[in-house]
């Protein structure tokens, strides 16, 4: 999922939306794989009272990857 904090997150259909699909892929132990341009505690603060359950999730079933350098 490309630039998640680029989703419009005034929209609670949307940001429920993306719990449950985050939900499901980690119920069902699949990968994935999210583009932040962001650190987490800005996806909190964007998604409102859904944020921490969102990030929370995040720290559950993924893994970070840092970049440093410019990579484009």
């Amino acid at each position: 999922i490309d630039a998640l904090t680029e989703v419009d997150s005034t929209k609670p259909a949307i940001v429920d939306a993306l719990f449950h699909l985050f939900n499901h892929r980690y119920s069902q132990n699949k990968d994935t794989v999210i583009t932040l341009s962001k650190p987490l505690v800005e996806v909190e603060r964007i998604f409102g009272s859904s944020g921490q359950a969102l990030v929370s999730r995040f720290k559950q079933m993924m893994t970070p990857v840092v970049l440093t350098k410019k990579w484009r």
